[in-house]
């Protein structure tokens, strides 16, 4: 079990302790249900939203006893302790759902990392003369990641009585790879029209090694605008406001509190931290 899903089981027993039912603060729709999926995590609703409330409650601990530590030993205003500690509360609970996301991403990632690879596997392998199921297996064995996983699963479901287009479809709907959907979409096709499976395969090989040459393109592109962004907002834009608050102090002799600059330089963090995930969504999977 992942430690994800431990967490969540044990928020979930903590509110369930207490009587508090974490879905009455946090949404967990159709689209919510199918990121978890995606992310390969089994979390049911009340688990998913007990692990985000239970992060915020978390962060808003945890800042409360800082800003206590700070109103004792330096006379940090409570009411700043209290502000930052809301909001502490707010980002963990959307950091939750955005690491949810991440994970789902980085997931599909590694299909598409890996499913050309794997393709190639399966190809060599009916071309060999392994039947379809064992050339199946064979991927599912091998180290290919979340690949791997993928063909374990639809192996299960052929051992239940699955038919192999339906099976690799009902694994492609765990997934947001957009190719391995094309794979198992590749599989159907084979399947319903009697055509050889091999050369379907070929056709799906060269289509990925192609699109994967164009996303590289792509990838170049919004990572080199990405960067400079980066570099201006969060760094050329703190320096340069340093810079300004020490000259105001040094001239105009006026005084600046730190509790004035925290929640600009938290700003600047939070771009940097959204930059990043973009960047991170926009990488592609070669």
């Amino acid at each position: 079990m992942r430690l994800e899903e431990q967490l969540a089981r044990v928020w979930l027993r903590a509110f369930t302790a207490i009587g508090l039912d974490p879905r009455r603060f946090i949404r967990c729709d159709a689209g919510t249900r199918e990121k978890v999926a995606y992310a390969g995590l089994d979390l049911t609703p009340s688990e998913y939203a007990a692990l985000a409330f239970g992060n915020g409650i978390s962060a808003l601990v945890l800042l409360m006893a800082i800003g206590l530590a700070l109103a004792v030993s330096f006379q940090f205003p409570l009411t700043y302790a209290a502000v930052l500690s809301v909001a502490a509360f707010a980002f963990a609970v959307v950091a939750s759902a955005q690491y949810v996301e991440f994970l789902a991403a980085s997931r599909a990632r590694d299909v598409d990392l890996n499913i050309l690879t794997s393709a190639r596997h399966m190809l060599a392998a009916l071309k060999s003369g392994v039947p379809l199921y064992d050339a199946a297996a064979a991927v599912a064995k091998n180290d290919y990641g979340a690949v791997s996983e993928l063909f374990s699963e639809a192996l299960v479901r052929i051992r239940e009585g699955d038919d192999v287009d339906a099976a690799f479809r009902s694994v492609a709907a765990r997934t947001q790879s957009v190719s391995f959907k094309r794979f198992s979409a590749a599989i159907g096709y084979a399947m319903g029209h009697g055509t050889k499976l091999e050369l379907v395969l070929e056709d799906f090989a060269r289509q990925m090694e192609a699109r994967q040459r164009h996303e590289v393109s792509m990838f170049s592109a919004e990572a080199t605008k990405l960067g400079l962004l980066s570099v201006t907002l969060t760094g050329i834009l703190p320096g340069m406001l340093v810079f300004i608050i020490s000259q105001a102090q040094i001239i105009g002799n006026m005084r600046i509190g730190i509790a004035l600059l925290l929640p600009i330089y938290a700003a600047f963090l939070l771009v940097k931290y959204f930059l990043l995930n973009r960047l991170m969504k926009a990488t592609p999977g070669v």
